[in-house]
């Protein structure tokens, strides 16, 4: 469901989808519905799945909404809006302070839906890819992070974004 409607959603709009395939959508999902951090919701339409969203629990300073995901066949009927309401309204019952989420630019009617629920537009972002730099800088080494890296990359991040993504590090570490 969620690489279909990534799918059509980029294409309507001229895009590549966020998930280059079906395997990708799969294996992000099956990770988001087996950490108890996440907690899911599922809209059914005649029987079947028409919809889907998540609301990221992991941090105590802010809950992050998404992904959405709304079966194309299914696209403007109002359920995108019904699975917002119920994510938002978790975060609310959870007492989280804030709830933040990303957003492809190009998908005027998500930024518009997502600024109805009172959602501001902070800073636009691009997916860049490229080979990795094979420079070395003298004195510097690159390692994996650790758990003891968790505190500066915590201030690091709440420098840079605005709140420490504690349970995104853990996570990643």
């Amino acid at each position: 469901l969620c690489f279909r409607a990534s799918r059509a959603r980029a294409e309507r709009h001229g895009f590549p989808p966020a998930f280059p395939r079906v395997e990708t959508a799969i294996g992000l999902v099956s990770g988001l519905l087996s950490n108890p951090g996440y907690y899911s919701v599922i809209a059914e339409l005649d029987g079947r799945t028409a919809g889907c969203s998540f609301l990221d629990e992991r941090s105590p300073d802010t809950a992050a909404a998404g992904p959405v995901g709304i079966d194309p066949d299914a696209q403007d009927g109002g359920i995108g809006r019904l699975l917002m309401k119920d994510v938002l309204g978790r975060a609310e019952k959870m007492g989280f302070p804030g709830v933040r989420l990303v957003q492809e630019a190009y998908d005027g009617e998500a930024l518009s839906l997502f600024a109805e629920f009172g959602f501001e537009a902070l800073e636009p972002l691009a997916l860049m890819q490229g080979a990795r730099a094979a420079a070395r800088v003298p004195g510097r080494a690159v390692r994996p992070a650790a758990l003891g890296d968790l505190e500066a990359c915590g201030q690091v991040s709440a420098q840079v974004h605005g709140h420490p993504l504690r349970g995104e590090l853990i996570d990643a570490m």
